[in-house]
């Protein structure tokens, strides 16, 4: 019972949005990419990686940090349909929908990196 240990988003502000941010210029750090998290509230928490593969320890920062979404929409790209990222979110429960291909407009993230 993980999901038992951390807040249950529920509402309008438990439904979330992530898209994958890249940059053209890194980070000090050597960051170039960014996950990036949005609410219908615009409620947005952003996490830094260097690799795309590393999405699932964003997911696992936001829920330790904020708490476990209601559900979470993103694209269909591979890293978020597959591997750690769904093996965590069948494992706190966290329903999944993605959008259909070339709809950018489906994803309420898209328009906090704009």
């Amino acid at each position: 019972m993980a999901q038992l240990q951390y807040n249950q988003l529920g509402g309008r502000q438990g439904r979330f949005y992530t898209d994958t941010f890249f940059a053209r210029i890194p980070t000090l750090n050597g960051n170039s990419l960014a996950q990036i998290y949005t609410n219908n509230l615009a409620f947005t928490k952003i996490y830094p990686m260097h690799l795309k593969s590393q999405v699932h320890s964003s997911l696992s920062a936001f829920i330790h940090k904020v708490g476990i979404p209601s559900a979470l929409h993103s694209d269909n790209t591979k890293e978020l349909v597959q591997g750690k990222f769904k093996d965590l979110c069948t494992q706190y429960h966290i329903p999944c929908t993605y959008t259909e291909p070339h709809s950018p407009w489906q994803n309420r993230a898209e328009n906090t990196i704009r």
